[in-house]
């Protein structure tokens, strides 16, 4: 048998086990039908459920081979080494998907140096500033190498499943931004200036609690402070 876990409890010795798998919370199942072993998943989160989901897994199994016992004679079972045969792709497929392959890994190579980022134009009601986020040139060959072998299935797996179950608003928050990555970059955008402004206002304003501090606004100063705060907040 194999080596017990702190995730494993055997409740019938050398008949009957439950365990949970890494990275999963769902209790699996291992018990013996005619001296094999057979697995399969109890659907449940919580121990007790399990145990008891086990057993009844385990009885319905036993009673269940005798019947099938009785049909096995009977039972045909399927060429396997024709049926894999037959689904192979043909030379001609074979060709095409490599000739696609070879398209997309040659436009990757020409093209990953020419994707320059995010840019979207903050503006307010007395400018408007350009805003960029452009990746380092080793942070677009990273993503080129990841792309050149990239597993989708794998990749949207592992960030859309926690648990095992989806995790619903890492997809809606994913295929938002994918389909809306302009509108959403803008509003944020917008009310950065806006906060930006609002906050020049209240610093260069001559309005004090105290009035031995009491200052005079000027264009000039306001010009100067707006400058400031512009690089602050949108240089790249």
């Amino acid at each position: 048998m194999p080596q017990l876990s702190a995730t494993t409890e055997v409740l019938l010795d050398r008949e009957l086990v439950i365990y949970r798998r890494e990275r999963s919370n769902v209790w699996q199942c291992r018990y013996k039908v005619d001296g094999k072993w057979q697995r399969t998943s109890t659907n449940e989160r919580d121990q007790t459920k399990a145990k008891v989901k086990a057993k009844e897994l385990m009885i319905e199994a036993k009673l269940a081979k005798p019947e099938i016992d009785k049909y096995r004679p009977s039972l045909v079972l399927p060429d396997i080494n024709r049926q894999v045969q037959d689904n192979s792709p043909s030379k001609e497929e074979l060709a095409i998907a490599e000739n696609l392959r070879n398209s997309y890994l040659q436009t990757l190579e020409g093209d990953y140096k020419n994707f320059n980022g995010f840019n979207v134009t903050a503006k307010n009601s007395e400018a408007e500033f350009p805003v960029s986020f452009t990746p380092s040139d080793d942070e677009k060959v990273a993503l080129k190498n990841a792309l050149s072998n990239f597993d989708q299935e794998a990749y949207f797996t592992s960030r859309w499943i926690r648990n095992d179950k989806p995790d619903i608003q890492q997809i809606m928050k994913d295929i938002y931004l994918l389909e809306n990555s302009e509108k959403a970059f803008q509003k944020i955008a917008n009310e950065t200036a806006a906060k930006m402004q609002e906050h020049l206002i209240k610093s260069t304003s001559n309005i004090k609690i105290k009035p031995e501090n009491q200052s005079t606004f000027t264009p000039e100063n306001s010009k100067s402070e707006m400058d400031k705060m512009a690089s602050l907040f949108f240089s790249s």
